[in-house]
């Protein structure tokens, strides 16, 4: 595509968009930004900042650029190697999703993540959301094995969706701490979760300053180097196992992100899910967390 003359003068981000919208193919201007910063669109074969002013004229590479709204997720069938299906209901599929597959794409290009594989398993997964998010109910950290649910249809995506947001589903995680750590946890870690310094994390607050979120803890099996503790919630915050357990000193091993210690993986499993319709799904544990015998 080549930038017309008129825009000559506008930001370059802006430009390509106004560009975009003439063509057919409208794209809002954030889009384009950060395509521009991630080098997906490129201007004269060139990476270029979306700041500068656009000169009228240029060639803009929008080939293998899609928008959000242009996705079209197709089935990866070789992923279900890594993936193994849990449930499968006329209405929902339960996957376990292993550690660093992410659930779904951020961008229209992306691929290798759980929705892929699930539309590989059933294609109107794919039609039952969003394009970039299909069927996807509800999200685990890339680093998080375990189960999650793809709905068939739009109304049961909504429909467990608002269970979620309601609270209504209880989840229950398995992490691994440090041992010395793991004896000192509370029962319960009751404070909100909200923003944190950096993007990519949030922080523990003190009461009544961000989103309500509630973790109940049991310490399951102990050795001399690590801990296995039990997390139950209702609550679906962004990071609020992690967060919740490094705020009570125990941060989750493999979590340098707070503060855990290194390891292979992030040891955080999504053991189950239990739906206010009564019906529940378990992922087993995965070999990697060696989980020793259940203290009496």
């Amino acid at each position: 595509m080549k930038l017309p003359a008129d825009l000559r003068g506008e930001r370059l981000d802006r430009a390509i968009s106004t560009g975009l919208h003439r063509v057919g193919r409208p794209v809002s201007v954030r889009e384009v930004r950060l395509a521009l910063r991630a080098g997906r669109i490129r201007v004269d074969g060139q990476r270029r900042a979306p700041g500068l002013r656009a000169q009228g004229g240029e060639a803009v590479d929008v080939e293998t650029f899609a928008a959000r709204h242009e996705a079209r997720i197709e089935g990866q069938p070789e992923l279900l190697e890594r993936v193994t299906v849990l449930e499968t209901w006329p209405d929902l599929w339960a996957l376990d999703k292993p550690t660093g597959l992410p659930c779904a794409p951020l961008r229209a290009e992306e691929r290798d993540t759980l929705l892929h594989a699930a539309v590989a398993l059933d294609p109107e997964v794919a039609q039952a959301g969003p394009p970039l998010e299909g069927g996807l109910c509800h999200r685990l950290d890339t680093g998080t094995s375990g189960a999650v649910l793809f709905a068939r249809r739009t109304e049961a995506r909504d429909r467990v969706r608002a269970w979620f947001g309601q609270h209504a589903v209880e989840k229950t995680y398995l992490a691994r701490v440090a041992s010395g750590a793991a004896e000192a946890l509370p029962a319960r870690v009751d404070r909100p979760i909200g923003p944190g310094p950096q993007p990519d994390r949030v922080r523990v607050y003190a009461y009544g300053e961000a989103l309500p979120a509630e973790s109940h803890l049991r310490l399951l099996a102990q050795d001399q180097d690590s801990g296995w503790v039990e997390v139950r919630t209702r609550y679906g915050r962004r990071h609020q196992v992690r967060a919740h357990l490094a705020h009570a000193g125990a941060p989750i091993d493999g979590d340098a992100l707070y503060g855990g210690r290194e390891g292979p993986r992030l040891m955080l499993h999504a053991a189950s899910l239990h739906l206010p319709d009564g019906r529940r799904v378990d992922a087993p544990v995965p070999s990697a967390f060696a989980l020793p015998a259940v203290n009496p």
